[in-house]
């Protein structure tokens, strides 16, 4: 696997306890939860739902922790931020479509580390 932007190797590794197969149980379980848990974000952002917004931000951003995304969590924290102070949708929606580009290249590195795994 080539060097991964936005997830850390290293803080996988060492929250699997370098062990490669809970690695690859645990990305295989991630890669399949935090897509659902994304489309519930982005349903709330068609939605214009602030409350929802607020939530489901909340909801994925300590997750980015265990694969070192820390980027990512920051722009978690941001989103939730903007629905708790029901921020302009635009602007909202403008969070979000930066976060859902890096969140697919997220994946993407991912599903490499996960196929890289044996």
């Amino acid at each position: 696997m080539s060097n991964p932007i936005h997830i850390n190797l290293n803080t996988i590794s060492k929250n699997m306890l370098g062990n490669e197969q809970m690695m690859k149980n645990f990305v295989g379980m991630y890669l399949q939860h935090c897509h659902t848990d994304f489309e519930k974000l982005r349903e709330a952002v068609l939605a214009e739902n602030h409350e929802e917004i607020s939530a489901k931000a909340h909801h994925i951003k300590p997750t980015m922790a265990y694969i070192g995304a820390s980027a990512l969590g920051q722009q978690f924290q941001d989103l939730e931020n903007a629905g708790e102070e029901k921020d302009a949708i635009t602007s909202i929606t403008e969070k979000f479509h930066l976060l859902d580009s890096d969140f697919a290249e997220m994946l993407e590195e991912l599903k490499s580390l996960y196929d890289s795994l044996s």
